[in-house]
């Protein structure tokens, strides 16, 4: 659990709209956190608070690995087609 300013951060809570669309930009469109800030018209520190929130919620330490998890909770999970 993380002490926001404004409220408790749990890691089961879903990611808001507002961070998926943070995600997005950063996955689809290989965006930095400049550019993205600049898209939004917020500041940079305010996309890291909003990338820190994204990695917490779901429990990635990197952001790479948060695109990746994201994406395969929208796909209903990672689907291996090898057979061992």
């Amino acid at each position: 659990m993380i002490q926001g300013k404004r409220r408790m951060i749990h890691a089961s809570d879903e990611l808001s709209k507002r961070e998926i669309h943070v995600l997005g930009l950063f996955a689809k469109y290989g965006m930095n956190s400049r550019q993205v800030a600049k898209a939004l018209g917020v500041s940079r520190f305010t996309v890291r608070t909003h990338t820190e929130s994204i990695r917490w919620k779901l429990g990635a330490k990197t952001l790479a690995q948060a695109v990746f998890v994201q994406f395969c909770k929208d796909r209903g999970g990672f689907q291996s087609s090898l057979s061992y």
